[in-house]
């Protein structure tokens, strides 16, 4: 197998675009608005077990304590959905010359 900093070398000196990072696909448009959909389900519901009550009576929670329950989510799917397109963004055709064997 070739090392990782080979590889991306060898497929930059190709003419292949190398991948962007995972941190940057996180923060693509199509990444950002699909995990806040799911961040909103998620932590409606988490919030709903976990303060329920206390929200029902009008005790209160503590707003750090809500908020956490959606930024959890959020960051979860948006580094799942990065994760996943930057390995499929990965599996660019190398020309055979490339490849060891």
């Amino acid at each position: 197998m070739i090392p990782v900093h080979d590889r991306d070398s060898q497929i930059a000196s190709s003419g292949a675009r190398p991948r962007p990072g995972v941190v940057r696909l996180m923060l693509t448009r199509r990444i950002v608005r699909s995990a806040a959909k799911v961040a909103l389900f998620v932590g409606t519901v988490l919030n709903a077990i976990n303060y329920g009550q206390q929200l029902w009576v009008e005790h209160g929670a503590s707003l750090w304590h809500l908020a956490f329950n959606d930024v959890v989510p959020h960051l979860v799917s948006s580094c799942s959905a990065a994760r996943s397109q930057w390995a499929t963004a990965g599996s660019v055709d190398v020309p055979k010359a490339v490849h060891r064997q």
